[in-house]
């Protein structure tokens, strides 16, 4: 609509904005393209001579727009994000029906991971983790909460090197946790004296197992904190109603426990 403004910067009447769209070269003046001027013809017509009628049609076309736009960009990102999920858990082997099979099996190292995740979710809660704004830094052992991380520019960006070493700490983290993750021999299929169909029917459980993690991965981290609180919540039995978390000045860090 700026561009039917005129020289006291108001908007020109339904009979000026028509010499406008009416006309090539004004057109071109006031920098209305000519894929622009025959749609906004097409609108001026349906308005009719009334101008708020004109410009609710240019505001309807514009939020359509910009919706069909949101839908292919989230199309997109969601395909991108499948992709680097798929990356990540087949570089961690991080396999949902080979964790669910080793603890379910195993309710000592079940228990041992539960509580880890108990005291991990409790001590960053404390500190009042936001995951749409707060980050944890994993290491070896432990796990840091760092406060109000702001957008990476192209200077702080991890690079392929610190993202393979952030890899290799998560692993650590998650293995110091008791849960079976890592290309080792007992997180692999035993394929040794198997036949052919058994041997595929293994490998494709692996490949569903990576997937259903991927397919988890794609979530987000607000969502599977969220989810995670509410089970440790039905875990801990009497816990205090919640109380308002204060904003903390200094990184919190949460030791974890190795198994055995």
């Amino acid at each position: 609509m700026d561009q039917f403004k005129g020289d006291k910067n108001i908007i020109l009447d339904m009979n000026k904005i028509r010499d406008v769209l009416t006309d090539d070269g004004i057109a071109a003046q006031v920098g209305i393209s000519a894929g622009i001027r025959k749609l906004l013809l097409n609108f001026y017509e349906r308005a009719q001579g009334d101008l708020q009628s004109f410009q609710k049609q240019i505001e309807t076309f514009y939020n359509s727009a910009m919706d069909r736009a949101s839908g292919v960009y989230k199309r997109s990102s969601q395909l991108i994000v499948f992709i680097i999920s798929v990356v990540i858990c087949a570089s961690l082997n991080v396999d949902t029906i080979n964790i669910v099979n080793k603890l379910w099996g195993n309710q000592e190292a079940l228990k041992h991971t539960a509580d880890n995740l108990q005291t991990v979710v409790k001590q960053v809660n404390e500190k009042g983790y936001n995951p749409k704004t707060d980050t944890i830094k994993f290491e070896a052992s432990k796990v840091t909460v760092i406060k109000n991380i702001p957008a990476d520019t192209s200077k702080n960006a991890p690079n392929a090197k610190k993202v393979a070493q952030q890899i290799s700490t998560v692993s650590t983290f998650l293995v110091s946790s008791g849960i079976p993750v890592g290309w080792t021999a007992q997180n692999t299929p035993d394929l040794k004296g198997k036949t052919f169909c058994q041997s595929l029917l293994s490998l494709l459980i692996k490949i569903t197992g990576l997937l259903l993690t991927a397919i988890a991965l794609m979530l987000g981290a607000p969502f599977w904190f969220d989810l995670i609180n509410k089970i440790v919540s039905l875990r801990a039995a009497g816990k205090k109603p919640e109380e308002e978390a204060t904003t903390p000045t200094k990184n919190t860090t949460v030791t974890v426990k190795p198994v055995g």
